[in-house]
C-alpha cells in the first residue's frame, strides 16, 4: 500500500529556503549509469536542442560507449526515463586529464538535479582512474558558463581556471581546468 493510500504524504526532502524553512519538494533518485547503445536518439535529440552543441553521430556515441564507458554516462529516474547525459575524452595516450566534451540535460533533469549526479560520478571516476585536471570549454560570463562553473565548484569544491580563448572560428568560447587534488594526499602529514 503507498503513503498517499494511506493518507500519509509522500516522502519529501529537506530542502530550506531563505529563511531556513523546510520546502516540501519530492526526493527522486537520480541513477547514473554508462551510455548504452540504445542511448543514441536521446543523446541525439538532446544535442539537437542543445545551442552550440554538435549533435554526435552514431558511429561516435558508440566508440565512446564501447571505449569510454567509465566515464560517459547517462542519468535516469524511474518514471521520468533518461533526464541527461556527460560524454568525456581523454586527452592523450596514459594521461591524467580528461575533456569534457557535452554536459546536457533536459528541463526535467535540471530541477532533479541531474548535472550533480553527473559530475558526481565524474568525480568518483576521476579518482578511480587518478585523473588529476578535467578541461571543458565555455562562454565567459554565459548563463550557461556560470551554471558550469558554479557546477564545478558545488561538486568539486575548485574553482575552474580560466585559460585561453579558442581560435576564431570558435568565437566567444574559452578553455577551463579543473585541478584535482591528489586522493589520500590531502589529510596525510609529512613523516618525521
Amino acid at each position: 500500500m503507498t503513503a498517499r493510500k494511506q493518507g500519509k504524504k509522500p516522502r519529501v526532502s529537506g530542502v530550506q529556503d531563505e529563511q531556513g524553512k523546510k520546502s516540501a519538494r519530492k526526493s527522486i533518485p537520480v541513477r547514473v549509469r554508462p551510455i548504452k547503445a540504445s542511448d543514441c536518439n536521446f543523446i541525439r535529440d538532446l544535442a539537437s536542442r542543445s545551442a552550440g552543441y554538435t549533435v554526435p553521430t552514431p558511429y561516435v556515441l558508440w566508440m565512446l560507449s564501447t571505449f569510454q564507458r567509465e566515464f560517459c554516462a547517462v542519468a535516469n529516474a524511474r518514471g521520468y526515463g533518461n533526464l541527461g547525459y556527460l560524454l568525456v575524452l581523454p586527452v592523450g595516450v596514459r594521461t591524467d586529464v580528461v575533456f569534457v566534451w557535452q554536459l546536457a540535460c533536459t528541463f526535467r533533469g535540471q530541477r532533479l538535479r541531474a548535472p550533480d549526479a553527473l559530475a558526481a560520478h565524474l568525480k568518483r571516476t576521476a579518482r578511480k582512474y587518478g585523473v588529476r585536471r578535467i578541461c571543458f570549454t565555455s562562454r565567459p560570463n554565459s548563463p550557461q558558463g556560470r551554471f558550469v562553473r558554479s557546477l564545478a565548484e558545488r561538486v568539486f569544491h575548485v574553482q575552474p581556471a580560466l585559460g585561453k580563448s579558442l581560435p576564431g572560428q570558435i568565437s566567444g568560447e574559452s578553455e577551463y581546468t579543473l585541478t584535482l587534488p591528489q586522493a589520500g594526499l590531502r589529510n596525510r602529514q609529512p613523516k618525521r
